[in-house]
């Protein structure tokens, strides 16, 4: 199994990024990583072709 690894600020971090557009036309970003806490996830969303992102809530 292949690893993959995300810098964020400096450090590394091993998770994956997915991104797909919805039938509303709407960008959903979702950035899985693990830490030593565990999995973390966070969502974001983008109606305007990528120029804004908006955090969506769980």
């Amino acid at each position: 199994m292949n690893k993959n690894f995300i810098t964020i600020k400096g450090k590394r971090y091993e998770g994956e990024i997915f991104i797909e557009k919805d039938a509303d036309s709407t960008w959903n970003l979702l950035l899985q990583i693990a830490t030593d806490d565990g999995l973390g996830s966070v969502i974001y969303t983008s109606d305007d072709e990528w120029k804004t992102w908006n955090r969506k809530e769980k």
